[in-house]
């Protein structure tokens, strides 16, 4: 990963602390079930780290992926979901 995307993801970070629950589209999107997805883009293409909100308004990462399609994969939101459970049922 070169260093513009992780600064690019770095300040989405800080956005998401800034903004909390009230960052919103473009940055943020909601996929439903508790999961959010923070959306990425630079010159080599587009990506999302989904997470989800845990107690005290903390923010889980889940999963993060290069988006190749419009949807996002059924699979990559699966993976979230299964390690969304993960993390409520072991804390």
């Amino acid at each position: 990963m070169d260093l513009k995307l992780q600064v690019k993801i770095f300040r989405s970070f800080e956005l998401l602390e800034m903004f909390n629950i009230n960052l919103k589209e473009p940055y943020v999107k909601s996929l439903g079930d508790k999961l959010y997805e923070l959306r990425l883009k630079d010159h080599r293409g587009i990506y999302r780290i989904i997470y989800f909100i845990h107690v005290d308004q903390q923010f889980v990462m889940l999963h993060s992926f290069m988006k190749k399609t419009d949807k996002t994969p059924k699979n990559e939101l699966k993976l979230a979901q299964d390690r969304m459970v993960e993390v409520q049922t072991n804390g």
